[in-house]
């Protein structure tokens, strides 16, 4: 792999607007990520399909793609249904990546071509793996039954064959993942506490498994409640003091010159004092008042997501808080003479304005709607196979 991996930075010597990705790509073999390598140069190429940096690269990484699964797969045949089918899942990316290449990549890369019909075989394994998965999960939890729909949803996807043991599996693992949700949210400032469920049953609209439900037909419960809510209106504070620059300017001084003459004969020197500019730089001194306005808004969030039967699934306090701030500087003339603002004098800047307090509402409510539509992220998860 490290002979592999000097070759494939030689490629990538000459610079040009695919470099950095065909870089990242190389990285990611090395780091033994072939999926992501591979697919990462499937876009490059998908943009500029002669790119030769990302040609020699795929042709490289792609034997060592498919010999590293092939020999995870024969390491785990028989033995760990979970290793076997991850090395088989990964096998499937990476042929994919191929048979996604456009058509001129795939005539200038030598890679053996990986045959239709094993592609087709590995999706019906699958299939197969992803169903006994499934049936080997006794579910008793909402969360067991999100990840038993997980894998039937797997083996459906998989299935080429319209298997109807898959079709029935996935039907009614889906009927049990399903998660209609009572909301009670309680607490203090009836705004806050409507507009906080409002925005849940906003969320739930984006959860494919997740719907609004009432007290009698849910099996989810979302106890929320709002306390200690607190504002801050706008304070302004300042600071003050003296700070100084220094200025170029032209000055008339008396300067001494010595002028040399002949006065009865005799040669005399005379010293006088004449007029003379001259740069000169000056030190202005100035004062000037910072001004920092601040205000703030805050409230006591706890929240817990149970099962109908009391289960526990995520519960949890948190102070919810968002402050905003605004500062701006005044300069003021400590010499009178300079009221007339020298060019490099500090220009004041205007005063500067805090969120309202409407804002200031809506700023946390939004963090707090982030906070439990988080939760709502972690337990849909359960759902999703990311191998």
């Amino acid at each position: 792999m490290k002979k592999i991996y000097l070759m494939l930075i030689l490629i990538v010597t000459l610079c040009s607007c695919s470099y950095f990705q065909v870089k990242d790509a190389i990285k990611e073999a090395d780091r033994g990520n072939y999926v992501a390598s591979l697919n990462s140069l499937l876009s490059v190429l998908r943009e500029d399909s002669e790119d030769r940096r990302a040609l020699d690269a795929f042709e490289l990484i792609y034997p060592s793609a498919e010999k590293k699964y092939y020999d995870e797969l024969d390491l785990s045949r028989g033995i760990d249904i979970v290793r076997y089918t991850k090395a088989l899942l990964n096998l499937l990316r990476v042929q994919e990546a191929y048979y996604n290449l456009p058509e001129i990549s795939k005539k200038s890369v030598a890679v053996v071509k990986p045959p239709i019909q094993e592609r087709n075989s590995i999706k019906k394994e699958l299939a197969q793996n992803f169903y006994d998965l499934g049936m080997r999960m006794k579910p008793v939890t909402y969360e067991e039954k999100l990840r038993t729909y997980g894998y039937f949803s797997q083996a459906k996807k998989y299935d080429l064959n319209g298997r109807k043991d898959i079709k029935s599996k996935y039907n009614s693992s889906r009927e049990s993942a399903l998660g209609r949700f009572y909301l009670n949210f309680t607490g203090e400032r009836r705004y806050f506490v409507d507009s906080s469920k409002e925005r849940v049953q906003k969320n739930l609209e984006s959860y494919p498994l997740f719907s609004l439900g009432n007290s009698k037909n849910y099996n989810l419960r979302y106890d929320v409640n709002i306390s200690n809510v607190n504002y801050l209106p706008p304070k302004t504070m300042s600071y003050s003091g003296v700070d100084s620059y220094i200025e170029k300017v032209i000055k008339k001084v008396m300067e001494k010159v010595v002028e040399t003459k002949v006065v009865d004969g005799k040669t005399v020197q005379i010293e006088k004092w004449v007029p003379v500019e001259k740069v000169v730089e000056v030190e202005v001194f100035y004062r000037y008042v910072e001004y920092i306005k601040e205000t703030s808004m805050s409230y006591d969030l706890s929240y817990a997501l149970k099962e109908k039967n009391g289960t526990v699934i995520k519960e949890n306090k948190k102070k919810i808080a968002f402050k905003d701030r605004v500062n701006w500087v005044e300069y003021y003339p400590l010499n009178p003479i300079l009221g007339f603002r020298p060019i490099n004098f500090p220009v004041s800047e205007y005063e500067k304005y805090v969120l309202s307090r409407e804002a200031m509402e809506e700023k946390v409510l939004q963090l707090g709607n982030d906070e439990l539509d988080g939760v709502l992220k972690e337990l849909d998860s359960n759902r999703i196979i990311d191998w």
